[in-house]
C-alpha cells in the first residue's frame, strides 16, 4: 500500500532537494580555501556543478509538480528524473 506525505515529510524532502544547491558554493568554497590554482580547479569543477544544478532543478520542478498533481506524475516526468538523477 502506498501511502501520501504528509506536509511535513514534503518539506523535509524538498530541503534534501536543496542541499543539491548548495554543492556548487560548497565547492567553490573548498576550491578557493584550499588551491593555490584557484582558475584551473575552477575550470575542472564547473562543468560538474552546472551540472547538479541542472539536475537539481529539474527535480525540484519535478517534486512541485508531484505534490501538486496529488503525488502523480507523468511518463514524461519519470524520463526527465531519471535523466537528471
Amino acid at each position: 500500500m502506498v501511502t501520501k506525505l504528509d506536509k511535513k515529510e514534503q518539506e523535509e524532502f524538498f530541503k534534501e532537494i536543496e542541499k543539491f544547491f548548495d554543492f556548487g558554493e560548497d565547492v567553490l568554497t573548498v576550491i578557493e580555501s584550499t588551491e593555490e590554482n584557484h582558475q584551473i580547479s575552477f575550470d575542472l569543477a564547473s562543468p560538474v556543478i552546472e551540472q547538479v544544478n541542472e539536475s537539481a532543478e529539474i527535480i525540484a520542478d519535478i517534486y512541485l509538480s508531484f505534490i501538486k498533481n496529488n503525488e502523480k506524475s507523468t511518463a514524461e516526468e519519470i524520463s526527465q528524473y531519471e535523466k537528471a538523477i
